[in-house]
C-alpha cells in the first residue's frame, strides 16, 4: 500500500489526524472514480490499527475486475487519540476537555469534506467504524445539512455492541514490559502494529499510551452508546453489521434495517477484537458488501 498522513484542523487549538492508503499496484488521480472507505476505530486504538485489514482489502481489490474499485481508504485518529492524542496534548490534559464519540463523528465529517477528497460525483463514500468508531459513524450524518444529498453512501458497523478490548491506564518501564502486557490481547502482527502507534514513550522513559484512561473512557461513554435508542440514519443508502456475538434482544429493533453477519474468530479469549483475529474475514466481508452495494446501482 502507499500511505500518506494528513492534518485536518478541528477548532483553532484542537486537530485530528489521518492517512489515506491507495493501492501500490494501481495509479490513481483525482477523477478516478470509484469507492472511497473511511474508518474509524474503536477507544484506546488509532487508525493504524486497519493496516492489517487495508492490505487484504486491496490484495482483493487488485485480483479481481471490478466495476467499481476501491480508489483509497482513510483511517482517521480520534482527537484524544493515537498521533492526534500527541498534538493535542494541551487541550486533552485540561479537566473540562470531553471527547466523546459526537465528537469523534465531527472529525470524520471534517474529513469528508476537507480537500482532500475527490469529485463527491465520481467517488462513493463507505463509512466503516469499529466498536465506539460505530457509534461516530452512526452520528456523523447529523454533521450534514438535511436539505443536501449525505456526502456518505453506506456505513459499514464492527461489533458495535460491544466495547474495545483495551483499556490501557498503565505505564511500563520498558517497551518489552508493554509487549509482555499485550500479547495476551493481541495477535503478533497486531501486538507489533500496537507497540508502535498506540505507545509513547514519557519525560522518565517509561511507556505508556497515546490516549489517557480519561479520553478512553469518554468515548466508551454509554450515554453515546445506548443502542436500543440509536437510530440508523435513512439518507443513507445501505448497511452492514458484523458482529462476533449473539445480539441481545435489546438491540433486535435496532438492526432490522442492517444486513447482519455473524464473524466467529478461532479464539478462546473472551477480550478479543474480531479486528486482531478475523482480519482477512472482515475484509472479504467489507468487499462483498462493497460489491453488492455497486450492484444496487
Amino acid at each position: 500500500m502507499r500511505v500518506e498522513s494528513y492534518t485536518i484542523s478541528l477548532t483553532p487549538s484542537l486537530v485530528a489526524t489521518a492517512k489515506r492508503y491507495r493501492s501500490s499496484t494501481r495509479r490513481i488521480h483525482a477523477g478516478t472514480p470509484g469507492w472511497v472507505l473511511i474508518f474509524a476505530h474503536g477507544a484506546g486504538l488509532y487508525k493504524e490499527y486497519f493496516e492489517p485489514l487495508l492490505k487484504r482489502l486491496f490484495e482483493l481489490d487488485d485480483a479481481k475486475d471490478c466495476a467499481g474499485q476501491i480508489v483509497e481508504a482513510w483511517a482517521i485518529d480520534a482527537a484524544s487519540h493515537g498521533a492526534a492524542a500527541e498534538l493535542n496534548d494541551g487541550d486533552i490534559s485540561k479537566d473540562t476537555f470531553k471527547h466523546t464519540p459526537v465528537d469523534y463523528a465531527g472529525a470524520i465529517s471534517a474529513l469528508r469534506t476537507s480537500i482532500f477528497f475527490g469529485d463527491p460525483e465520481l467517488q462513493r463514500v463507505v463509512l466503516i467504524g469499529d466498536r465506539e468508531g460505530a457509534a461516530a459513524a452512526l452520528f456523523t450524518p447529523d454533521y450534514f445539512s438535511p436539505d443536501e444529498p449525505l456526502p456518505i453512501e453506506h456505513i459499514v458497523l464492527l461489533d458495535p455492541f460491544l466495547s474495545s478490548p483495551v483499556n490501557t491506564s498503565e505505564e511500563w518501564p520498558n517497551r518489552d514490559a508493554a509487549r509482555k502486557h499485550f500479547a495476551r490481547v493481541f495477535s503478533p502482527d497486531h501486538l507489533e502494529n500496537f507497540l508502535k502507534n498506540a505507545l509513547v514513550r514519557t519525560e522518565t522513559g517509561s511507556i505508556k499510551s497515546h490516549a489517557s484512561l480519561r479520553s478512553q473512557e469518554q468515548l466508551r461513554d454509554r450515554k453515546y452508546r445506548d443502542w436500543s435508542s440509536m437510530v440508523i440514519p435513512l439518507n443513507v443508502g445501505s448497511h452492514l453489521l458484523v458482529h462476533s456475538k449473539p445480539l441481545d434482544e435489546e438491540i433486535a429493533q435496532f438492526r432490522q434495517p442492517l444486513t447482519s453477519v455473524t464473524v466467529n474468530p478461532n479464539t478462546a479469549d473472551a477480550i478479543y477484537n474480531i479486528l486482531t483475529d478475523a482480519s482477512h474475514d472482515i475484509a472479504e466481508r467489507v468487499f462483498t458488501a462493497k460489491n453488492r452495494f455497486e450492484n444496487k446501482l
